[in-house]
């Protein structure tokens, strides 16, 4: 966490100044801002309040983005966005009032392992309906990454921090992609593994390329999620070997005289009985042999995918110090 080099609002002097709101404790603090939990009495609602610092504030770009993201914010209403309350100044330092959500950052919740790929498109979907509603009002993200997305306790995500610099829709898209990769593998944008399930690659890839709205993304991962395709797949067995059953001895004719048992006859069915054990063995132990393989390699497909978490739920615990997203602050 970047921490900025002015003193530290203190919390009796934030009370003093937003009287309707009673300051709890700080949750982070960065180089763009700060964030406090606090209590609105009046609508009985926890929420996050966002400020600039004095020091900060007295620069014109700080000021400038910090005002732009309140502005961007407080037009989208959407569950997988943080929404903004209001926003005004007091003693030359801008703030906003946000909806707080406990939880922790995707980044801090996937600790940078492969998280389980079903849980991952999840979420990804939740995040593209959300930057969709907002490239619908005309906002662009400009700075979407695991640090800048909580999730509630439920594990739903929840988009934040808005850089609304340059950027455009498509590299909102590429941004996205980005991050499923690296939810999918568990390692950097800038690492190159593979991800395990090729219908998946090739989603990531075709996004990537065209860069379309994140409506057809969300809807292409929703697609493979319905296709069954986050379900791992088992071999089939090879069916076990049916021994013939013998033929039933053909009835002799009545007064037919029974003929008399021979040395020689006696070794051909012996003869018989070991070719046929024989070959009864030999199969049998090819069909051991080929499910012995078949179990080889499914073990070694399995050994060569990445280790995949869960993210579990989240108890809600107000006196939990939760990393709400002040502007990249992991």
């Amino acid at each position: 966490m970047s921490h900025v080099t002015s003193p530290t609002l203190e919390i009796k002097d934030l009370s003093r100044l937003l009287p309707a709101f009673e300051i709890e404790h700080l949750i982070a603090e960065g180089a763009s801002c700060a964030v406090f939990k606090a209590r609105q009495p009046a609508l009985d609602r926890d929420v996050a309040v966002k400020i600039l610092p004095r020091e900060l504030a007295a620069d014109a770009s700080k000021r400038s983005a910090f005002q732009a993201e309140a502005k961007a914010m407080a037009c989208l209403s959407h569950l997988s966005l943080i929404r903004v309350y209001d926003s005004d100044e007091v003693d030359g330092m801008p703030y906003m009032i946000m909806e707080y959500v406990p939880g922790k950052s995707l980044f801090r919740s996937s600790k940078g392992k492969a998280i389980d790929p079903g849980q991952a498109v999840c979420i990804t979907i939740e995040i593209c309906r959300g930057i969709a509603h907002s490239h619908a009002k005309g906002i662009i993200h400009g700075d979407i990454h695991p640090a800048n997305i909580l999730l509630n306790a439920e594990c739903e995500p929840k988009i934040g921090s808005f850089g609304t610099g340059a950027a455009d829709a498509k590299a909102d898209v590429r941004a996205i992609v980005n991050m499923l990769r690296g939810l999918l593998t568990g390692e950097s944008e800038s690492q190159t593994s593979a991800i395990p399930d090729l219908r998946l690659a090739a989603i990531c890839d075709d996004a990537e390329m065209r860069c379309e709205d994140a409506t057809i993304l969300a809807d292409q991962l929703e697609r493979w999620l319905s296709s069954g395709s986050s379900r791992l797949l088992t071999a089939a067995s090879p069916k076990p070997y049916a021994r013939p059953r013998p033929a039933s001895p053909i009835a002799k004719p009545a007064g037919m005289p029974k003929r008399t048992a021979s040395p020689v006859w006696d070794l051909v069915k012996s003869c018989a009985v070991i070719a046929f054990l024989l070959c009864t063995i030999h199969i049998l132990w090819g069909v051991y042999q080929t499910k012995q393989a078949t179990v080889a390699r499914m073990q070694k497909e399995e050994d060569a995918k990445p280790k995949v978490i869960r993210i579990m739920r989240v108890a809600q615990d107000e006196n939990t110090r939760n990393p709400l997203i002040a502007g990249n602050m992991e």
